[in-house]
């Protein structure tokens, strides 16, 4: 499952910051949709939000996204 749909899926509908990152990616789904490492997911981020406020949320979201990647390999 890519990181886009892990976080719609997942997040969107929390009041956490992962749910606001997850909201963001929603309302951006035409450039996060089709990314699929963290590096252009990152990039992405940092071109349409230059302060960059959801970074840290950002990474946090990305770290839970691949222990569920992992988890779900050991499934």
């Amino acid at each position: 499952m890519p990181f886009y749909k892990w976080m719609i899926q997942y997040h969107l509908h929390e009041e956490t910051v992962l749910g606001t990152v997850a909201r963001f990616i929603a309302q951006t789904s035409h450039f996060f949709s089709r990314a699929r490492s963290y590096h252009k997911s990152r990039r992405i981020l940092e071109s349409l939000e230059p302060s960059c406020e959801l970074c840290a949320a950002f990474d946090q979201a990305w770290n839970e996204f691949r222990k569920f990647q992992l988890e779900s390999l050991d499934a």
